[in-house]
């Protein structure tokens, strides 16, 4: 008798395994940690304001624009470094029994994209539509993409895990998506709802890929332990 066969499982466990050892989490958590760091530095230290003048008057805009395209830079070098940092520990380590596995580019379905999208969208379009009325700050528009933001990425997470049968994404996804309401009490504060968003993501991300990192270690010769 043949046996069966079920193709899709092994596909769903071939994209599982990806996310099965919170690497993933810990590097969107340190980027997200880094912009908040970036964001307050450059927001609230003058002294980076006067350097960048004084290469202004010094060697012209070109050099202010050099050194600004290197601060933004640096989450993008930062996640290349951890891209490869990953590819190491899973290859000596975690995935050293079970192989590595290359992974997939689709991974996250249309459907989703398009409802964060529209997300987004609305809720940028109805917050204005309702500033009128409401009693907003002088930052409300910031703390209002900020939310609009903040409800995108928990969508994201919510419809990844819902899709890939990865419950902690879905926890993730409602936990941050309701905490980033709370950018909305920082409407008089630039830098206030930038901290909230970029850190309170940050160590959530952060935290719960170190859960799954501690708890994926042991099990590093299994075929499975996506949470």
């Amino acid at each position: 008798m043949v046996q069966q066969v079920d193709t899709e499982k092994i596909i769903l466990k071939t994209k599982q395994y990806e996310f099965a050892d919170g690497l993933r989490e810990i590097q969107m958590g340190v980027l997200s940690i880094l912009w908040g760091a970036i964001w307050n530095w450059v927001i609230i230290e003058p002294s980076w304001y006067r350097f960048l003048f004084q290469l202004r008057d010094d060697y012209g805009k070109w050099a202010m624009t050099v050194a600004l395209v290197l601060v933004l830079s640096i989450p993008t070098v930062v996640v290349l470094g951890f891209q490869r940092m990953m590819e190491v520990i899973r290859r000596k380590w975690l995935w050293r029994e079970t192989g590595m596995v290359k992974s997939s580019q689709n991974l996250f379905p249309r459907r989703i994209s398009v409802l964060v999208s529209v997300v987004f969208i609305g809720t940028v379009a109805l917050g204005f539509r309702l500033q009128s009325t409401l009693k907003t700050g002088e930052w409300f528009g910031w703390s209002l993409l900020l939310l609009a933001t903040g409800w995108g990425l928990g969508i994201t997470l919510i419809g990844l895990g819902s899709h890939l049968k990865i419950p902690r994404y879905v926890y993730m996804g409602v936990i941050g998506g309701l905490a980033s309401t709370a950018i909305l009490l920082y409407q008089t504060s630039l830098t206030g709802a930038g901290l909230v968003f970029y850190m309170g993501w940050g160590f959530l991300l952060l935290i719960s890929g170190s859960i799954v990192l501690k708890r994926a270690w042991p099990k590093a010769g299994e075929k499975n332990h996506a949470g």
